[in-house]
């Protein structure tokens, strides 16, 4: 969580340097951030329940997507949060050797990282073990058509 809290300090501090909203940018880059970075867990899930009718199946991702969404807003929205951030990595040694451009790389490797991770676990695990869908009829019995 640490990690989190560092990236969002960076990206607040870089939007109040060019006076955008730094709230809204550095919540909106972790959401990104977060998105794809656990797309093989979420995705993985995904598939598992994927069957005839895609329905459970775009539930399931727009739910992966709101419980990202929430634990974004409900960590860094919360009163006094922003404050103690700024407060703890004020004086942080890594703030003068890690430049502000290389905080922004993160998105695109938390993207290369997510969807390959995905892919492979599609290519090589849920394809050859034919898993895909084989919760789909439990959820079916369970719930009905």
């Amino acid at each position: 969580m640490k990690i989190l809290d560092y990236i969002f300090y960076r990206t607040y501090m870089a939007y109040v340097k060019a006076n955008d909203p730094a709230t809204f940018g550095s919540v909106s880059y972790l959401m990104v951030c977060l998105t794809f970075l656990l797309l093989p867990i979420g995705g993985g899930l995904a598939q598992l329940i994927r069957g005839e009718n895609d329905n459970i199946f775009n539930f399931f991702m727009i739910l992966y997507f709101i419980l990202i969404v929430t634990f974004v807003l409900v960590r860094y929205l919360r009163r006094n949060k922003i404050r103690d951030i700024i407060a703890c990595f004020l004086l942080c040694n890594a703030n003068s050797i890690i430049p502000t451009w290389c905080i922004f790389l993160v998105v695109p490797i938390c993207m290369v990282t997510g969807v390959a991770g995905f892919l492979l676990e599609c290519k090589y695990i849920i394809v050859p073990y034919n898993l895909e869908g084989i919760w789909y009829d439990s959820l079916i019995k369970l719930f009905g058509n």
